[in-house]
Formats: structure tokens, C-alpha cells, sequence
């Protein structure tokens, strides 16, 4: 078994050489921290590993083709695990390369027809602006929205606007804590955005006022003088949110309670409704 010496990489592959002058290309991923420990080596900032260095290759011919891989022989195989860190935990300036990392280090995850583009986009230059970290992380198939709380709240709103749902949260959040309803994002987190539901009433200005007047006609309160309501260019996609503030008076949608618990919006009736009026809003 030989040692071969790393010369250059790209993207998608390690090239490594040997004393004849031979040169391989192995996938990149073969070599990530969670599929193959190879804690004698060396990694940049990245998590690559140095260029120069030397590694033991397994090569196999088959089909015409040759295949190479760091040698299971040599080094320790680790079960490939996804990394389950949250964004919200990651500090700004440290999201790009968080995220190029979870590209790589699931290349092997990704259809072939999207690894021209996954290769062209991690060759480019990135920085810590809002656009790269939203491309990359679009690419990596990651979100970095938080998840759904007692103040977050999530709609799809492509196409269609769900006018019940949007009132429930509205009247919910105003009750309690006060919150954002996100119009333009779906269950799962996926950024689908909401402009071509804002295409349909013509401009923001107009898709702003026909939410306002929904508003103030399902409600009981002046809630609608209160609430923001502001875009969100997100990559290709536009984002609205509806920002609640916290009601001093019980606001009632269509004549019924709604509060928040948890991540989902309640309706409160009978003994429950009377009970929350009496504590709340004394």
C-alpha cells in the first residue's frame, strides 16, 4: 500500500499524486471528520485537508473506471452524522463557513444533476453578507429561520392567502406576548416566498393595505393601527411580516379568544375564556 501526496482540490475532489507521476481524483467527501478519522492530517479553516500532505489510497478498477478512497484499512471508519447544530447558536460571522462545511460534508447526498451548481457556488467568493449565507444555505438544504415558538409563527401564502389562520395568530399573539406571523415560508421551514401572492393585489403598498383592512374588519380593537407590516428580500424570494404587538386590551376575532401556548394559537371558551379575562385583564 502507498502513500499518496495531495496537490490540489476543487470542490467535489482531492487530486493526489505519486512518485510515477500518477494522479488521482478522489471524492472530497470520503474524507470528512464524521465518514474517516484521519487525525494524523491536517485541515485548514474550512476543514479540508492541507494541501501537500500524504494519505494512504485505495484503488480499485471496475467497469472501465478507476475509483479511489482513503484506505478502511488504515484509517477508522465514523458513521456519517449530520451536524445538529442550530444557526441561532452560530454567530454571524461564522455562518459561511459553518455552512460550507454541511455542504461538503453531504455532497454525496445531493442528486448529480445539482452538483455543477453546488461546485460553482463553492468556488465563488463569499463574505458575511445576508445574500451569501442565504445562498449557501439554500444550497445546503438548511434553514435559518428558528423554529416556530410562542412569538414565531410560519405561512406558506405562495399563492393563496389563509386568511382564518393569519386572523387566528394575529388575535393570539396580541393576547399574549406579542409576535411575528411570516408570510412566505412553509412547515418545514422552506423559504417559498409570498410575491407572487403580492403580485396579485398589485404592489406592497396595496397587498399592506388589503391585510390592514382584513384586519381592522375581523377585530375589535384598533390592533390594526399598531401592527407593522414590512418586506423581506430573501435571495429570490420576498418575505412579509406581520409584527404584533402586545394588545392592553382583549382583542376578539371574529368574536372569539384566541392565545398563544407553546407554538400553536388556542381558542379559549366558556370557563377557560373567562378565567384568562379575569387574570389577564383586570
Amino acid at each position: 500500500m502507498n502513500k499518496y501526496r495531495l496537490v490540489k482540490r476543487d470542490a467535489r475532489y482531492y487530486y493526489f499524486d505519486n512518485e510515477a507521476g500518477e494522479l488521482y481524483r478522489s471524492p472530497i467527501h470520503c474524507y470528512d471528520e464524521g465518514k474517516i478519522s484521519m487525525p494524523e492530517h491536517e485541515r485548514d479553516a474550512d476543514g479540508y485537508l492541507c494541501l501537500g500532505q500524504y494519505v494512504y489510497l485505495y484503488i480499485e478498477n471496475r467497469n472501465n473506471a478507476t475509483y479511489v478512497y482513503p484506505s478502511h484499512d488504515v484509517y477508522n471508519y465514523i458513521p456519517s452524522k449530520r451536524s445538529t447544530t442550530t444557526f441561532s447558536h452560530i454567530l454571524q460571522d461564522d455562518l459561511v463557513q459553518e455552512l460550507k462545511r454541511r455542504i461538503y460534508r453531504n455532497l454525496d447526498t445531493y442528486p448529480p444533476s445539482r452538483l455543477w451548481e453546488i461546485e460553482r457556488y463553492m468556488l465563488g467568493g463569499y463574505d458575511n453578507t445576508a445574500t451569501s449565507v442565504v445562498q449557501l444555505a439554500q444550497i445546503a438544504g438548511e434553514s435559518l429561520l428558528p423554529d416556530e415558538s410562542e412569538t414565531i409563527e410560519y405561512k406558506c401564502c405562495e399563492v393563496e392567502l389563509n386568511k382564518p389562520e393569519i386572523l387566528t395568530a394575529i388575535g393570539a399573539f396580541a393576547n399574549n406576548k406579542g409576535g411575528t406571523i411570516t408570510m412566505g415560508v412553509s412547515d418545514d421551514k422552506k423559504v417559498v416566498g409570498c410575491e407572487r401572492l403580492i403580485e396579485k393585489y398589485g404592489s406592497m403598498d396595496k397587498f399592506s393595505n388589503m391585510l390592514r383592512n382584513i384586519i381592522k374588519q375581523s377585530t375589535n380593537t384598533n390592533l390594526y393601527l399598531n401592527i407593522q407590516i414590512e418586506f423581506e428580500q430573501h435571495a429570490a424570494h420576498t418575505l412579509c411580516h406581520i409584527r404584533v404587538p402586545r394588545s392592553n386590551e382583549i382583542v376578539l376575532v371574529k368574536n372569539e379568544l384566541y392565545v398563544r401556548s407553546g407554538n400553536t394559537s388556542q381558542l379559549l371558551v366558556g370557563d377557560r375564556m373567562l378565567n384568562f379575562i379575569i387574570q389577564n385583564h383586570k
